[in-house]
């Protein structure tokens, strides 16, 4: 009965080791291949700046942007396309002229917000 009660066990555990790296692997394989990359500045104008960030997986994002130095503290938010896609272009318009700006994309999946690096412009 000890033996039999022993490979149940083992059976049992198997099963779950098994199956606890796929599901542990699903949920970091998401949140690790989640990132925002390739961003910059595409068309600089005196008010208005058009973005670009690419990710891997598609989602839906949005940028934020503030005056440099100033933290996001008085940020302002443009929203991008309700449509999940990988090429995100955002035009950020009423910008002040030559003033430099800070922003960064935000992204959210799987009912988590990814934030990319900061990256900043200047108007013309």
């Amino acid at each position: 009965m000890k033996n039999t009660i022993l490979i149940m066990l083992l059976m049992l555990g198997s099963v779950f080791v098994m199956m606890t790296p796929v599901t542990v692997y699903s949920d970091s394989h998401v949140q690790t291949e989640m990132t925002f990359e390739q961003i910059m500045a595409i068309d600089v104008h005196e008010n208005s700046v058009v973005v670009y960030a690419q990710t891997e997986i598609p989602v839906v994002c949005e940028v934020e942007y503030a005056l440099n130095g100033d933290g996001f503290s008085n940020s302002m938010i443009v929203s991008h396309d309700s449509v999940p896609h990988t090429g995100h272009i955002v035009k950020i318009p009423e910008l002040l002229l030559n003033t430099e700006y800070e922003y960064r994309y935000i992204g959210e999946i799987s009912e988590e917000k990814i934030t990319s690096e900061i990256s900043s412009f200047t108007t013309i």
